[in-house]
């Protein structure tokens, strides 16, 4: 499904964000990023998600590649981004609506699914992430663990067929993150890539069918 060839990426300032990094990731695999921070994790998340790009080096999502003048294409762009959903480290930046009702409705309505679609994913990752009964909320006035589950929930309702997730337990209390973990088992299915990233040793041996680390000179091991 994706395919990292001898990635090389380094910031404007010259400093190395990625060095020779090469991988092949597969439907149906939990594949656990750790390493210390600074290691490249995020960066590596970035590229895969089309928000930055190689200087040299290739990454292919299906054999096709992935590259800034593909993405100019709206058209293209709008198939990528509706494979690959991105919960961010601090989920709370996702945030941006009204309401968490609006907050998994907005990706949907963008993807121009009918109204009756809409309210049906809408209605069934509400219930899935237990946020029924706060669906009306503004999602700032909600706690850290009820934003992450918002966030969450506004990235499934798109369905996507590879879902990234950079410290999912970061910022959690206990309860949260048990919750989280128990999600993220649930998702795993043959159909779906999942690659998370996590300082969480015991979150990553209960959900890896695949541990990989990045070291300091930002490579893979």
């Amino acid at each position: 499904m994706i395919d990292l060839n001898d990635v090389i990426y380094r910031y404007p300032d010259g400093t190395p964000g990625l060095n020779h990094v090469s991988l092949h990731l597969q439907a149906g695999e939990c594949c656990v990023l750790t390493g210390p921070n600074g290691s490249g994790k995020s960066t590596l998340f970035r590229i895969l998600n089309g928000l930055a790009f190689p200087q040299s080096g290739s990454y292919l999502l299906d054999d096709q590649p992935i590259t800034e003048s593909y993405l100019r294409n709206k058209k293209n762009a709008a198939a990528f981004h509706r494979r690959i959903g991105y919960l961010f480290q601090n989920s709370e930046t996702q945030l941006f609506t009204r309401s968490v009702e609006d907050e998994v409705a907005f990706g949907l309505w963008q993807l121009g699914l009918s109204e009756e679609e809409v309210h049906a994913r809408t209605d069934h990752y509400l219930q899935m992430l237990s946020l029924t009964a706060m669906r009306h909320r503004a999602p700032f006035h909600l706690s850290g663990g009820e934003k992450k589950r918002c966030a969450l929930a506004a990235v499934l309702a798109m369905e996507p067929q590879v879902l990234i997730m950079d410290e999912p337990l970061g910022g959690l209390d206990e309860e949260g993150q048990r919750w989280i973990s128990d999600c993220i088992r649930s998702l795993k299915r043959e159909d779906r890539l999942i690659i998370l990233a996590t300082h969480n040793r015991s979150l990553a041996d209960s959900l890896a069918d695949r541990i990989l680390t990045m070291d300091k000179n930002h490579e893979i091991r």
